[in-house]
């Protein structure tokens, strides 16, 4: 017997503590999400809180004009096709940048502009965070790690340089969830499909159709591989391991779980006959390995089904968007944006190695002082739409260890997978294919493919090619983070990463203290890059000590936070945003047109409505130019201000670069004009509508001086070190539309006060003799002319004059803008909705969405074929 007596048995030892709460890899994850969020806000907080709005390039002197008389057609409950006071004259509905049809744009109807600018900027951001993150978890990513590259990608110097081409940003948001939906493609679910369309559609309607090329393009290569399955990452653990260390698949948070079973599956290599290694117990290959073609016409008959799905979908969203991009393309054929670039010119636009090195510090080809995009080294540098490629400091280092991952684990899984890559290998390798993309002229075969290939062609600008590469590219990054994370990471690794980047932070920051110039700022911008991405890399590595009182959770959640800091504070200045108050207010030079136009109305006594149409006579923005930005603020304000039209706001519209998409036939006409001397160009430029000249250099000042009182009126000089910027006035400027007696020259005539002119529309009465009706609009076949309700032909009295003959008599007069292609997009819409409805029918019919086998049930279906094969 003993102590506890006879019979007694021993007792149980005490249960362990359950989990501390702060040890729940759930919490980790939401922890990780969250942060990742917050820091997004954070740094977009002047946008969204404070009513601020992009002022960089066109975001300031194009899309605010733009959004302004969208916000005024939205109020008024009309979207108008063409609108006259908007860049001299453009179709607004056919103009994919004004985001006429764009359902989020309606927020121009109730908030203002400014503000609805910046808004719609921050949304987009969370959008293409959220696809970004629900991208990596259809890739079995956990939530840590998608938060992480997503946040990457959001904050990422590429994404923020876009703030000047709203509609680039916009439609860019939009590319990873179409990636994640054709990926989703092999899954019995009718969402995938549903967004697939949605997605192409809306992409469509923000206006970027440039980025939604690119976007089919990757979610093709996205739906041609996504019945290949991922080997595991290595050194990253068993997916059961991975949900204990990482909590992502336990908290699926987007229900994006892995594909499962392989019972599809033909193999394209046959291994030869194995033996087993002692020591690893794993199967040696022992005999070459040889082809098996025969699955290969397989193989890609089923990558090309995938492809044809995907495409079908896509083509419903096209469909569905057709009143946004046919008409424009029948405007494009007709203009000069339908030929393609010279090499040249397509050179100068692509990624360049000085832009590399964006990559390696903080914004190093961005310089904040002069508000310029100028890699060390070119001093020349012409200003692109992707000034930034700087990603955070640890990026790089992640972006090198999820690839080598990616290599290292697709050729040590079996040899007979070799040659069906996963879609996490081969959409990294998409995104090293965009970069040589964006790299253009500089490797022949992209050249020629660039200039030859007709819907590659048409993205006129290679560096964008950088965004799609931006996205895929957080792929290597998630899986970098997954290996950092890793217990399985040798220790010897680790160390000799650690003082690798201790040694690089030095001699960065020596070489910074000891040399001048670019080289100084280069190395301290790398030296402080490099000692954030190692203490991110730090706190994201104590994950693999495990989570012991919620160390790995708070871990994260600093490296999250450190990494948004890093990323806002060097990216952020190339989203610039200011106070709408403060950019509104008009210069004096401004409020001289404005009262000058005023004083001309009331002298034509015929009550029309006050316009004034800029002209700049001389214009620089480069280097030569003799007025430098801190010297002289006035040239400043009518550069960056006055270019591109953010005085149509104050009822200003600048004529010299405001030929957006213009008819062929006017773009000659405007060019033909410019060639001629400076005095010989007022005449040309009074029959497009200038009302007012802008001069920059003394020289052209003087040669406009013997001009005055004979058809031009000085009226601002500035006193001061800025009396080489003179604004002259035409005497005696056209109506916008008038009635000219047959002949005599088309500037003559008598002005005609409209009934209705806006929205396309333009109604008004005529009683005289036989004549010739002359409105200042581009000339354009979509113009419809009707006297008495019946169509006359139109003539071009010159390359920015619409006439139209009038008989004797009081007529009634009409013009509308009726583009071609127009009843054609609502026929197919209308088409495409009904294939979507259609689709979805049949596939709620076939059970779309059915849940699996149950556990037991596959089971019972194992035994069977186990006792089948006994037999």
């Amino acid at each position: 017997m003993d102590q506890w007596g006879e019979g007694n048995e021993e007792p149980e030892p005490p249960a362990p503590a359950g989990p501390s709460v702060l040890e729940n890899p759930t919490l980790k994850a939401y922890v990780a999400l969250g942060t990742a969020v917050a820091a997004l806000l954070w740094a977009t907080f002047p946008a969204w809180g404070e009513g601020w709005m992009p002022v960089r390039g066109d975001a300031l002197t194009y899309f605010w004009p733009l959004r302004e008389t969208l916000g005024a057609a939205l109020r008024q409950g009309e979207l108008p096709l063409y609108e006259t006071t908007n860049n001299g004259g453009t179709p607004l509905w056919l103009n994919p940048q004004a985001q006429s049809l764009y359902p989020p744009a309606r927020l121009y109807r109730y908030a203002p502009v400014p503000h609805a600018m910046g808004i719609l900027d921050t949304a987009h951001l969370l959008l293409l965070f959220s696809g970004v993150v629900a991208l990596l978890r259809r890739l079995s990513f956990g939530v840590p790690a998608s938060s992480l590259a997503a946040l990457t990608v959001a904050l990422g110097g590429t994404f923020l340089s876009l703030s000047p081409m709203q509609d680039k940003a916009h439609s860019a948001a939009w590319m990873p969830w179409m990636i994640w939906a054709a990926l989703s493609l092999n899954r019995p679910r009718l969402l995938p499909r549903l967004l697939l369309a949605g997605a192409t559609a809306m992409a469509v309607l923000a206006g970027g159709l440039d980025i939604v090329v690119m976007a089919v393009l990757a979610s093709l290569l996205a739906a041609a591989c996504c019945q290949n399955e991922d080997p595991e990452l290595s050194p990253i653990p068993t997916a059961p391991e991975l949900d204990k260390n990482d909590g992502s698949a336990d908290d699926d948070l987007f229900g994006m779980e892995p594909d499962g079973g392989e019972e599809d599956f033909q193999p394209l290599l046959t291994d030869g006959p194995t033996t087993q290694d002692p020591e690893t117990d794993e199967p040696q290959l022992t005999a070459a390995v040889s082809l098996n073609f025969a699955a290969l016409p397989e193989r890609a008959s089923e990558s090309a089904r995938y492809c044809l799905r995907a495409g079908f979908w896509i083509a419903l969203g096209l469909g569905i968007s057709a009143p946004q991009w046919l008409p424009f393309r029948a405007l494009i054929e007709q203009s000069s944006w339908g030929a393609p670039l010279p090499p040249a010119e397509l050179s100068a636009r692509s990624l360049r190695l000085g832009d590399i090195l964006g990559l390696l510090a903080p914004n190093l080809a961005w310089n904040a002082a002069e508000s310029v995009y100028r890699p060390p080294g070119f001093k020349e540098a012409v200003a692109v739409y992707l000034p930034g490629l700087y990603a955070g400091s640890c990026a790089v280092l992640l972006w090198f260890t999820g690839v080598a991952a990616l290599v290292r684990s697709h050729f040590t899984q079996q040899q007979s997978r070799w040659l069906l890559p996963g879609p996490m290998l081969v959409l990294s390798g998409g995104a090293l294919l965009c970069v040589l993309m964006a790299a253009g002229p500089a490797i022949p075969p992209i050249a020629w493919v660039e200039l030859n290939v007709p819907v590659l062609s048409s993205i006129r600008f290679p560096a964008k090619w950088l965004i799609p590469g931006a996205i895929l590219g957080s792929i290597p990054i998630a899986a970098g983070a997954h290996v950092l994370s890793s217990p399985a990471l040798p220790w010897p690794l680790l160390r000799k990463l650690t003082v690798g980047l201790v040694t690089l932070t030095l001699a960065a920051a020596l070489v910074g203290i000891t040399s001048s110039g670019d080289l100084s700022r280069a190395a301290s911008l790398s030296a402080t890059a490099l000692a954030t991405c190692w203490l991110i890399c730090a706190l994201w590595r104590v994950q693999a000590l495990g989570n012991q009182r919620g160390i790995g959770t708070i871990a994260v959640a600093c490296a999250v936070a450190i990494l948004g800091l890093d990323l806002a504070t060097h990216n952020l200045p190339l989203m610039p945003l200011d106070d709408p108050a403060k950019v509104v207010t008009p210069p004096v030079a401004a409020s001289r047109v404005l009262r000058n136009a005023e004083k001309q109305r009331r002298a034509s006594a015929t009550l029309l409505p006050t316009r004034a149409r800029l002209h700049q006579v001389s214009y620089s923005q480069h280097d030569a130019d003799p007025i430098s930005t801190p010297e002289a603020p006035l040239h400043q304000i009518l550069r960056e201000a006055m270019m591109g039209g953010v005085p149509a706001v104050w009822g200003i519209e600048v004529m010299n670069s405001w030929l957006v998409m213009p008819p062929a036939q006017l773009a000659r006409w405007y060019s033909a004009i410019l060639e001629m001397p400076l005095a010989r160009q007022i005449e040309g430029l009074r029959l497009a509508g200038v009302t007012h000249l802008l001069v920059h250099f003394r020289d052209d000042a003087l040669e406009l001086m013997p001009l005055v009182g004979r058809g031009l009126e000085e009226i601002y000089v500035p006193e001061g070190d800025w009396t080489q910027v003179a604004l002259f006035a035409v005497s005696d400027p056209l109506p916008a539309c008038r009635w000219t007696p047959i002949g005599q020259p088309s500037a003559e005539g008598l002005p005609i006060v409209p009934d209705q002119d806006e929205g396309g529309r333009w109604t008004g009465r005529v009683s005289a003799g036989a004549g010739l009706v002359v409105c200042l609009r581009p000339w354009d076949p979509a113009w419809e002319v009707r006297i008495d309700g019946n169509r006359v032909p139109t003539q071009i009295a010159n390359g920015f004059q619409l006439a139209a003959p009038v008989p004797t008599g009081a007529r009634e007069i009409s013009m509308e803008y009726i583009p071609a292609g127009l009843h054609a997009s609502f026929r197919l819409r209308s088409l495409s909705l009904t294939l979507l409805f259609l689709g979805l029918g049949l596939g709620l019919l076939r059970g779309w969405g059915v849940k699996p086998a149950t556990e037991p049930e596959a089971d019972a279906q194992d035994d069977s074929e186990e006792a089948a094969a006994d037999r």
